[in-house]
């Protein structure tokens, strides 16, 4: 390597623009670099340096050359230039597995490494470390530059790893692992990995084949940032064919941003460092945007595992929005793990799953979105995601979280239910659209205050919305649209209610059998109010399919608790039309008992409605009444709650 100050050239031409001709070749030519001031010019002196090399932010060299006048702009020839060192362009420029790894081996804060891709692949036998502040490393984004040596047992760049650093560069470096002929004893042979380092910028790389492949937590991963890492971009990155996670972050303060990475082991992109001996190191305070990942044989495609209880009181603090996935996978995102995990937002991202594939011990059936931490966590929320054909639900959330939000979702073809909420308080399921689940539209198990509103699910082979009851209750069921599924058995009603003190308000219940809505016995004090039910022309599947409202005399309401309330049903829950007397005494049976008196009124009253004795149960509820008419013509009764 040639000191920056007397770099020696063998030739040196001006090409027809120069017209400088003051060198003679066998001369010390002074050769400086760096970036442009204000003007575009070289900040340097032109009386100090021979030629100055000024870089753009395009990695472009625009060549000046000294002169009686100053600095001028020229074009420079030079077959071969011996620049083994260039101050302000790069420290070292390496060409072989020697001088890479020598240059790795002494560097001091500032320098930047240039790699030649001539004599690439480099075999290294050792990993290469950035361990001091400012250092820059630029590839010429050659995918297979740096290739560990048979048998050696290394990974690729390590910063942080023997000391803590800061301000670090790695751009357009091709890393490939050699994972076939590195010994099996050898584990986590990552290609880059950020361990103890702030202000990391990673930007792209390319990254394949890590050391073990197809290993699940001693595995190489293509990227790994880990706990004490903060203030890291992973920007434009090309990983596939990683031997455990594509990206593993354990770091604060990171943003993951327009990587591709696919055909991987188990996640391609994951906010947690799992190990199997060990707890989980975990992400805190990440953006996961705009990344393109897919074909995951073990994993989904990116999530959350937190670590022990109480580990991190802070939780996750995790975005990942507008991301693409594709292929077989498990979930497109899993958010798990015995802790708690808090603030967590997916969103906005479109993602269609293939189980053709995978290679799972258990069971081949995932959510598109799974939330199911032991220990709960809040404000976790699932909004405007469009997630397709996934072998188990849309979004299933299976855990006491509080504070979630699943919303404005499109979620199409889901085997089992679009959206699973099991244990979770304080919720809303609010704004989705549901196309042809395998079971029911959206499910409420042992749930306890959620509002479910403004969903359309249509075709569902089950109810399109279920409550179940047990130890939750407390929701409000309204402004849905329900249209049953056209085989849907006729005894399926379009809204099961089985909880508690829920209010069911102001849905549209479109359906092919004849129930719209059903209440399970041990319900309780729910409030229904202004549904509307509508029914096909026979009411069976095997119909033509035209639209009608239901005949007043039909029932499509199955209410039968003393304590529910149900007012301004279409059609109306409780009424008794063209009922005849005899003898001038009408007998009616309520539809339901009712703890309260309830509101009669009438519509034709025959010869007019001279009294009315309401009947009871054992219990003290009214069951019915008896009605003394005058006359006997026909008498339309409508019963509702007081």
């Amino acid at each position: 390597m040639v000191a920056a100050s007397a770099t020696s050239t063998s030739h040196v031409e001006a090409v027809p623009d120069g017209g400088w001709n003051g060198f003679r070749p066998g001369e010390q030519l002074r050769i400086t670099g760096g970036g442009t001031d204000g003007s575009g010019r070289p900040p340097a002196s032109a009386s100090n340096w021979d030629v100055y090399l000024a870089t753009t932010q395009t990695g472009e060299l625009l060549p000046f050359v000294s002169t009686r006048d100053g600095w001028r702009r020229h074009g420079l020839t030079t077959p071969s230039m011996n620049t083994g060192r260039i101050r302000g362009v790069a420290d070292y420029v390496v060409r072989s597995e020697g001088e890479l790894e020598r240059a790795f081996a002494a560097l001091s804060p500032g320098e930047t490494i240039r790699i030649d891709p001539k004599n690439a692949p480099y075999r290294t036998t050792d990993w290469l470390d950035i361990d001091v502040d400012g250092v820059t490393v630029v590839g010429p984004g050659v995918p297979t530059l740096i290739k560990p040596a048979d048998s050696a047992n290394v990974g690729g760049i390590r910063i942080g790893h023997n000391s803590r650093c800061r301000d670090v560069t790695v751009r357009d470096v091709g890393y490939h692992g050699n994972a076939d002929n590195q010994d099996d004893a050898a584990k986590k042979l990552h290609g880059i990995i950020v361990r103890d380092a702030s202000n990391v910028v990673l930007r792209g790389n390319a990254v394949t084949r890590t050391h073990p492949y197809r290993e699940h937590g001693d595995g190489g991963s293509g990227i790994s940032v880990e706990r004490g890492s903060q203030n890291v971009r992973i920007v434009d990155n090309r990983i596939r064919e990683y031997g455990d996670r594509g990206i593993q972050l354990g770091s604060r303060n990171t943003f993951v941003s327009g990587n591709i990475v696919t055909e991987g082991t188990d996640r391609p992109i994951a906010c947690d460092l799992w190990s199997p001996e060990g707890t989980n190191e975990v992400a805190n305070t990440v953006i996961i945007t705009g990344n393109i990942v897919g074909n995951s044989t073990q994993g989904s495609l990116t999530g959350i595992a937190s670590g022990a209880p109480g580990e991190f009181d802070d939780g996750a603090h995790v975005t990942i929005t507008n991301n693409i996935g594709f292929g077989y996978h498990k979930s497109f995102c899993h958010v798990r793990g015995p802790g708690a995990v808090h603030n967590v937002t997916i969103r906005g991202n479109v993602s269609i799953q293939s189980t053709d594939g995978l290679r799972t011990k258990q069971t081949p059936k995932f959510a598109g979105v799974a939330i199911d931490p032991k220990e709960g966590g809040r404000n976790i929320t699932v909004t405007g995601n469009k997630l397709i054909g996934y072998s188990r639900h849309g979004v299933n959330v299976q855990s006491p979280i509080a504070d979630f939000e699943v919303t404005d979702n499109i979620l199409t073809d889901a085997a089992e239910m679009g959206v699973r909420v099991e244990g979770a308080r304080n919720g809303r399921v609010v704004g989705n659209t549901i196309t042809s689940p395998g079971s029911d539209g959206i499910l409420l198990d042992s749930a306890e205050a959620v509002s479910v509103g403004n969903n359309r699910v249509r075709e569902a082979a089950l109810p399109g919305i279920t409550v179940n009851g047990e130890s939750g209750g407390g929701h409000e069921l309204s402004d849905n649209y329900v249209h049953q599924h056209a085989d849907a058995d006729p005894e399926v009603p379009g809204v099961l209610v089985g909880s508690s003190e829920t209010v069911v308000s102001g849905n549209t219940i479109r359906q092919t059998g004849d129930v719209a809505l059903l209440e399970l016995r041990g319900a309780s004090h729910n409030l229904y109010t202004n549904n509307r039910a509508i029914g096909n022309e026979t009411g069976r599947a095997d119909s033509a399919h035209a639209v009608r409202a239901l005949r007043n005399d039909e029932n499509p309401w199955r209410i039968r608790s003393a304590t529910a309330q149900v007012r301004d049903h279409t059609p109306a829950f409780d009424s008794h039309r063209g009922s005849t007397p005899t003898d001038g005494t009408l007998r009616v049976q309520f539809e339901k008992p009712y703890v309260r008196r309830p509101k009669l009124s009438f519509g034709r009253r025959g010869g007019g409605v001279e009294r009315i004795r309401y009947r009871t149960n054992d219990a003290g509820a009214f069951v019915g009444a008896t009605l003394s008419v005058g006359g006997d013509g026909p008498v339309d009764l409508f019963v509702e709650s007081p």
